[in-house]
C-alpha cells in the first residue's frame, strides 16, 4: 500500500496594506493636536497604529505635530512598522533637525 500524497492548501495571501485614507489621517492628526501633552499625543498614535497603514509621507506629517525631538523619534517608531511604501523611507530623516536625530530615525528605517 503506498502513501497518499498529502495535499496542503496554498498560504492565504497577506491582506493588503492599504494606507490610511487622507480624510481619515486628517481627523487622526486633529486628534493628536488636541491634546495638550506629549504623552497623551503619543497614546492616540499607538492606538491607531495597532490597526492602520500610513505612507511615509503621513508619518513625516505626524512627526511634524511633535515639538520634542523624543517624541518625533518614538512617533516614528510607533507608526513606522505599518508603513505601506518603505522605498520612500529616505524621505523620512529630513523630517528631523538635529543629527542626532536623523541618525535615530536611520536606525529605525533600516531595521
Amino acid at each position: 500500500v503506498q502513501a497518499q500524497p498529502v495535499q496542503t492548501q496554498p498560504a492565504a495571501p497577506e491582506p493588503a496594506k492599504t494606507p490610511m485614507s487622507n480624510s481619515d489621517f486628517e481627523r487622526l492628526l486633529n486628534n493628536v493636536k488636541a491634546e495638550s501633552f506629549s504623552d497623551d499625543q503619543l497614546r492616540i498614535v499607538r492606538l491607531s497604529a495597532r490597526k492602520a497603514y500610513y505612507t511615509v509621507d503621513q508619518i513625516i506629517r505626524m512627526i511634524g505635530v511633535f515639538s520634542f525631538s523624543e517624541d518625533k523619534v518614538e512617533a516614528l517608531r510607533i507608526m513606522y512598522d505599518r508603513v505601506t511604501d518603505p522605498h520612500n523611507a529616505h524621505n523620512i530623516p529630513n523630517a528631523f533637525t538635529f543629527s542626532d536625530d536623523k541618525a535615530a530615525a536611520e536606525r529605525i528605517i533600516s531595521r
